[in-house]
């Protein structure tokens, strides 16, 4: 047994000198073949993305989109036929939903967490003054996320009636599309350039942004997905916390392309992420603003605290095993900041936590239960009292 541990640690320590060592530098391929039209040499992947390169991209060439729909409606295949039509990631490169990082999103087929991806896409406009096709190079943020047309129980003349009754949406301004397909796609970027106005904001005010999401990684801490409103944002710039009064100094800060890709500068209308070496998602409140350090400014309006829906009481049937409890819970909360947590002790139950408020999605995770005895027939174990 100890040896066997001190292979686990051995292993451990070697992943960790990889995982911190830098990659050798590799050229990504074309595709094979892009499902659009569109396809071309104009939209092949881009092993990096500088900041100079970013700044070529005004607000008037920046389009942001979602993709909403219900569960299980093909949200994050569309996105990964549109990562492929950009050329942002090769066709078959690595697993289907490129954009759900999550153990539960694949599993279930559903997306949970909050992604962004930044697509680069050409795209014809005619000048009104000499009436010739020009083809400027427009910036896409994607924030993950319909279309299954192509299903059996789909009703397209049903729901585009639906629409219209519900949003006052032209059945005729509908985009019939599959992403299972590939059926309508070529339309899809081209409507977003067109219908989606630009963001507004002003290149020349301070520095103010909107914090979309956050997750905590282990060697670079919190990472924020953020939207800038207004201003650039700098590596080494000192950037304040509406909600918390906290500041922070800019440490990396880049697009997800569709991984982190460092750039050194986000500029008005464009969304990334930023490390500021936060510690705790907690501190990096969905909604909040982050602004230019001692600058005033106004806070982006809609943002509201969490309200708790889900509580409970957590104490271990051992009075022994409270550390370890405890450790396991402040893991949990460094990765979630959905959940908060407060110690309390029970005359009758002992140390443990009360009030422990889950505010998102449950995590859910399938075992598998092997037994040793001998069954005839199939059954289901029922576990009353699992040990880690």
């Amino acid at each position: 047994m100890a040896g066997a541990a001190a292979l686990r640690r051995a292993a451990r320590r070697a992943f960790r000198t990889l995982s911190n060592s830098s990659a050798p530098s590799r050229t990504i391929a074309l595709p094979e073949r892009l499902l659009s039209s569109q396809a071309s040499p104009e939209h092949r992947p881009r092993p990096s993305v500088s900041g100079s390169e970013l700044g070529q991209y005004p607000p008037e060439r920046i389009r942001n989109f979602s993709i909403i729909a219900h569960v299980d409606h093909g949200k994050s295949t569309l996105a990964d036929r549109l990562l492929e039509l950009t050329g942002t990631i090769q066709k078959g490169h690595g697993q289907p939903q490129y954009l759900d990082k999550l153990q539960v999103e694949r599993e279930r087929g559903i997306t949970v967490k909050a992604q962004t991806a930044t697509m680069f896409y050409k795209h014809a406009v005619e000048t009104s003054e000499s009436h010739v096709a020009d083809t400027p190079s427009y910036l896409l943020n994607l924030i993950d996320t319909p279309g299954h047309i192509d299903q059996p129980t789909a009703d397209p003349d049903n729901v585009k009636a639906q629409l219209k009754r519900l949003f006052d949406i032209d059945p005729s301004e509908a985009l019939l599309t599959s992403a299972k397909t590939g059926q309508g796609l070529s339309q899809v970027l081209p409507a977003v350039i067109e219908r989606i106005p630009c963001p507004p904001g002003s290149c020349n005010s301070p520095v103010r942004m909107l914090l979309l999401d956050s997750y905590y990684d282990e060697y670079k801490g919190v990472i924020c997905h953020v939207a800038i409103v207004d201003g650039a944002m700098r590596k080494g710039d000192k950037i304040s916390s509406a909600a918390t009064g906290r500041t922070y100094e800019v440490c990396d800060v880049g697009i997800m392309h569709p991984e982190l890709t460092p750039t050194g500068v986000l500029y008005t209308g464009q969304v990334g992420y930023v490390i500021t070496g936060m510690r705790s998602t907690k501190e990096a409140r969905i909604g909040d603003t982050l602004h230019q350090a001692k600058s005033v400014v106004e806070a982006l309006p809609g943002f509201k605290p969490v309200r708790h829906m889900v509580f409970s009481g957590v104490y271990p049937a051992d009075g022994s095993d409270f550390e370890a409890l405890s450790h396991a819970i402040e893991k949990l909360t460094c990765n979630d900041a959905s959940v908060s947590v407060s110690k309390e002790t029970s005359t009758a139950l002992g140390m443990g936590f009360r009030n422990m408020e889950l505010r998102s999605y449950p995590p859910y995770q399938l075992y598998h239960i092997f037994s040793n005895m001998v069954m005839t027939a199939r059954c289901k174990l029922r576990i009353l009292q699992p040990c880690l």
